[in-house]
C-alpha cells in the first residue's frame, strides 16, 4: 500500500498542475476474499499505467490514472461482472 499511496499522491499533484483526471476503485467483500481469484479477474481489465494494491483489511484498491468517471465506471462494471459478486466503490 505504501507504493500505491505514493502513486496516488503523484496523481494528485499531476491533477493540480495539469487538470488531468484519475480514479480510484475500492473492491471489498466476499468477491475479493480469495486474492488469487480476485487478481485473475481484475488484472486483465487494467492498463499498464494502472496500479493495484491490497490493504491490510482485505480491500483491493485500483488506481486508474488519466481516467474520468465514465471510463472508471466502465472498468468497475467489467471487474464486478468478472467477480460475479461484491461491491465496487469509486472515487474520482
Amino acid at each position: 500500500m505504501t507504493t500505491l499511496r505514493q502513486r496516488i499522491e503523484n496523481e494528485l499533484d499531476r491533477t493540480m498542475q495539469s487538470e488531468r483526471l484519475f480514479s480510484l476503485l475500492c473492491l471489498v467483500g466476499p468477491a475479493v476474499a480469495d486474492r488469487v481469484a480476485a487478481q485473475r479477474a481484475v488484472v486483465p481489465q487494467l492498463r499498464r499505467i494502472d496500479a493495484v494494491a491490497w490493504s491490510t483489511d482485505g480491500a483491493l484498491y485500483v488506481l486508474l490514472p488519466e481516467t474520468g468517471v465514465e471510463e472508471a465506471v466502465s472498468v468497475a462494471t467489467r471487474i464486478r461482472n468478472r467477480l460475479d459478486r461484491g461491491r465496487c466503490g469509486l472515487g474520482t
